[in-house]
């Protein structure tokens, strides 16, 4: 009897930009919450610089939706974070998670982060755990850094070492 479904999609912040008339993930959450009030929603992964305060607004005011974030911070290291080409800073991600809580405090909140991304110093790493040790984050996926042959990260100097990398993934998670 209980009935919970998943949004979920790769890059689901983008949905409905490529349709005719245009869409938003905000105007097909509020279509969703109109027509089954009664069924619960759950947002899958959603991207920080894709998650609106209209989308959070929306789901703390409508008991549709699961009161659940999941957004991929990746790295607290500013440097890091453009080195991976990531559209947002860590006070841009850290406001974000500080207005999803102030909207509902008994949010649960988890991210990803990727530890022994190319060049990443100690200092990096550092950064990373300051972070994550004083954040209201409520739960954490650690993924060690492996080169995707293509990819433009593989062709990235300063490979962190395979031990180096395990260390701090057991450090963080």
């Amino acid at each position: 009897g209980f009935k919970e479904i998943a949004i979920a999609g790769v890059h689901l912040g983008s949905y409905g930009r490529d349709l005719s008339p245009s869409s938003s993930l905000a105007g097909l959450l509020r279509a969703l919450a109109d027509t089954f009030p009664d069924l619960l929603f759950r947002i899958s992964s959603l991207e920080p610089m894709d998650c609106t305060s209209g989308i959070v607004d929306l789901v703390a005011t409508r008991a549709c939706f699961a009161r659940h974030f999941h957004l991929p911070l990746q790295h607290a290291s500013n440097r890091i974070l453009v080195a991976m080409r990531r559209p947002y800073t860590l006070a841009d991600y850290a406001a974000l998670v500080e207005r999803v809580r102030e909207a509902m405090p008994e949010a649960s909140l988890g991210s990803d982060v990727i530890v022994g991304f190319p060049g990443e110093s100690e200092d990096d790493f550092t950064e990373l755990t300051s972070y994550l040790e004083q954040s209201p984050l409520t739960h954490l996926h650690v993924f060690p850094y492996s080169d995707r042959t293509g990819t433009a990260a593989s062709r990235l100097g300063g490979k962190v070492g395979g031990a180096v990398v395990r260390e701090r993934g057991g450090r963080v998670g």
